[in-house]
């Protein structure tokens, strides 16, 4: 017998923060030309390149400061890629926690410009400890992660195409590429529904 008063769960959609919904690179390198270091973003053609030249530590004294993402602004169309999403999925904002500051830096940015977007603000190194449907990230290493132990959709995220460090990256049946944010909303619609 078929209960129509049973209510469908919503997908899950995990969206990182830092190059998907935020340009963190670009601050990066503006803080580091305030200290008097130039790069560029057609330099960065890794991951993590400015952590292997610069140091782990040194990059991560700079993204733990407590007022990094105070003026930061969302990349454009990252508010209306959130509703859009919220209002099909249940939607958690996953991202790398970092010092206590950062975590309140982040927090705050979030609230403040997503705020009524996202179910739930998840600080998580690890992403693929977080149970989902779908992860959207600029990170191969997480979205390696993810597939190897959830086996879900996971969205390699490029706003734009503005970093070179994933373009060695081909589709396959659970790794999708994107360069907007309406390619993801497209690819979400097709693999989860």
């Amino acid at each position: 017998m078929y209960n129509k008063n049973i209510k469908k769960t919503k997908k899950t959609i995990l969206v990182d923060l830092d190059s998907v919904l935020v340009p963190w690179v670009e601050a990066m390198l503006e803080r580091l030309k305030e200290i008097g270091i130039n790069e560029e973003v057609k330099n960065i053609k890794t991951y993590n390149y400015l952590h292997d030249k610069y140091g782990n530590e040194f990059i991560k004294s700079i993204y733990n400061e407590n007022n990094f993402y105070k003026n930061l602004e969302p990349f454009d169309g990252a508010v209306t890629f959130l509703n859009n999403l919220n209002e099909k999925y249940s939607v958690k904002i996953v991202t790398v926690s970092g010092s206590e500051h950062n975590q309140l830096s982040k927090a705050s940015f979030i609230e403040k410009h997503f705020g009524g977007l996202y179910e739930e603000l998840i600080f998580e190194k690890q992403k693929y400890l977080v149970k989902g449907d779908a992860l959207v990230d600029d990170s191969f290493e997480n979205i390696y992660d993810m597939i190897s132990n959830q086996r879900i959709l996971s969205i390699c995220y490029n706003h734009e195409n503005r970093y070179e460090y994933n373009d060695f990256i081909y589709d396959n049946s659970l790794f999708k590429k994107a360069l907007s944010y309406s390619q993801v909303e497209l690819l979400l619609e097709k693999h989860l529904n």
